[in-house]
Formats: structure tokens, C-alpha cells, sequence
């Protein structure tokens, strides 16, 4: 699925989900603002937690956790460590180090082994840590902002200006049929 066919993909499934479109798009803003911070294995319930709190649609804060996946996690998660450690001057890692830890998350095991490995790997290396979510979360908040506005405005798009081909028919909805 090309990136184009992907993003077309998770605008239909926000256009189905029940609730006035500033709750879905707040939802979806949610869990893409979850994405960009360094969270994982926590992004799910953290996106659960925030929409509840902050009222917006939980399934919609699920599909935008969906924006941190394989192919973008190291480049989400290495800029929020270089933003981190920028802002905060703390000494950083070797890149190698960020690869390590990101594998053994990401990798095969139970939550506990995984959280075991992890120990071993940031023991005195807490600051970083701070410094990466401190990082994302800089980095999430104009990312969020701005996902909830573009949501907004293609949500509230009318059915008669659809901004994008159904998928019965890839021509354009407000293209008239041929007689």
C-alpha cells in the first residue's frame, strides 16, 4: 500500500466512527500527539488514557497511534532524542545505543523480558530518557495540533465536495456521472 493509498485508508475509517467530527478529530490528534513520543509498548493505553481525559473518540486516538509503526519508528524516535537532548543539554548516546534499546522494544519477548533487557541497556542513562520524551512531546504538540485541524477539516468536508475518490469509484464523488 503506497503511503497515498495508506493515508486515504485511515480517512475513511475516521469517517466512520460515530461522534461529531471535533470529538473524532480531537481522538485522532490524540494518538498521533502519542506517536511522536517515545512510549512504546505504552502508546495504546496512553491514547486511551488521554482521550478520556481530554473527550476525545478512543478508537480515533487508536488509528493515529497507528502513525508509529516499523518503518517510522527509528526517525520519530531519533528526532525526539536529538530534540530531547538539544533542549535539555544532556550528554546523548551513541546511535548504536538507540538502535539496541529500540530493537529489544520492538522485538520478540514478554513485556517483562522486555522491560528486564531494557534495564540493563539504559542503567544510568536516565536522563536521556527524559530527554527523548521531553523531545517527542515538543515535538508532538504542533504535530497534534495540526492533525487535529486538517481531521477537522476533511471530516466536515460535505458529501457532495468529498476530497477523496470513494473506492467503488476512483474518479472524483462531485464528478457528475455521464449520461
Amino acid at each position: 500500500m503506497t503511503p497515498k493509498q495508506r493515508l486515504i485508508h485511515i480517512y475513511r475509517q475516521l469517517e466512520q466512527l460515530s461522534g461529531e467530527k471535533p470529538y473524532v478529530a480531537r481522538g485522532f490528534a490524540i494518538g498521533v500527539f502519542i506517536s511522536m513520543t517515545p512510549t512504546i509498548p505504552l502508546n495504546t493505553i496512553l491514547a486511551v488514557i488521554l482521550g478520556f481525559l481530554l473527550r476525545g473518540s478512543i478508537p480515533a486516538a487508536f488509528i493515529g497511534t497507528l502513525i508509529s509503526n516499523p518503518v517510522t519508528i527509528p526517525f520519530l524516535y531519533y528526532a525526539a532524542y536529538w530534540l530531547g537532548v538539544t533542549v535539555t543539554r544532556v550528554q546523548g548516546v551513541s546511535f548504536d545505543e538507540i538502535l539496541t534499546l529500540a530493537y529489544h522494544f520492538n522485538g520478540p519477548g514478554t513485556l517483562q523480558e522486555k522491560i528486564h533487557e531494557a534495564g540493563h541497556l539504559i542503567h544510568g542513562k536516565v536522563p536521556v530518557l527524559w530527554a527523548s520524551l521531553l523531545g517527542g512531546v515538543i515535538m508532538g504538540i504542533p504535530v497534534a495540533i495540526g492533525t487535529y485541524y486538517l481531521t477537522l477539516r476533511l471530516l466536515r468536508a460535505s458529501a457532495s465536495e468529498r476530497l477523496l475518490p470513494s473506492e467503488d469509484n476512483p474518479k472524483n464523488d462531485s464528478t457528475p456521472d455521464p449520461p
